[in-house]
């Protein structure tokens, strides 16, 4: 017998698996309609892997899943309940630049954004730039990264690079701010 939360049939709150109906698989989400239904889950996800650092830089509001330069979203209900539980979203450039991550804080949302960022970024086209935590745990699980300089030069023109160690590297951002050593994960195309 199936079991309804009766408390969301009478709100008509739309739920992950209203729209994809599939659990446990991925799902690209192209219509930004389906994400603008969507938008309080998909924001609730990046806020809560980014709050702890002041939230996501591009992401501050339900509205920014719709609304915004992030159009490729990935999305994946992975438990009891109807709503996505992870997702992976970033800006189509140089095929999928990947801008960030969520997930609903348990360790079963956790470990599934962080399988799937491992498995997408192995395919030609997916790249992300990460640091601290995240680039570690990216190098514990093999992800190629980018070691050629003139690869990055060319995914940004406009940056000056200090290049460190073993694919490291530190980027001059607009009004010389720079980045945090970081390294490129994935294989994008230049």
């Amino acid at each position: 017998m199936k079991k309804y939360n009766f408390i969301r049939l009478l709100s008509e709150e739309v739920t992950f698996n209203d729209i994809y109906n599939k659990k446990n698989k991925w799902s690209e989400m192209f219509k930004a309609k389906n994400r603008a239904e969507l938008s309080q889950n998909l924001y609730g996800l990046v806020d809560g892997a980014y709050k702890h650092l002041g939230g996501h830089v591009g992401i501050k509001n339900p509205k920014d899943t719709y609304a915004s330069n992030y159009k490729y979203w990935e999305a994946v209900d992975a438990d009891i309940d109807p709503d996505a539980d992870a997702v992976i979203f970033g800006q189509l450039r140089n095929g999928v630049k990947i801008g960030g991550i969520g997930h609903d804080r348990t360790k079963t949302g956790k470990s599934a954004v962080i399988k799937k960022l491992a498995q997408v970024l192995k395919k030609n086209g997916y790249w992300i730039e990460a640091s601290g935590k995240v680039k570690d745990v990216l190098l514990s699980l093999k992800v190629p990264y980018v070691k050629d300089e003139n690869k990055l030069k060319k995914l940004y023109p406009k940056s000056d690079f200090k290049f460190l160690k073993n694919g490291e590297y530190i980027r001059t951002l607009d009004a010389n701010k720079s980045t945090d050593e970081e390294m490129l994960f994935g294989n994008p195309k230049v």
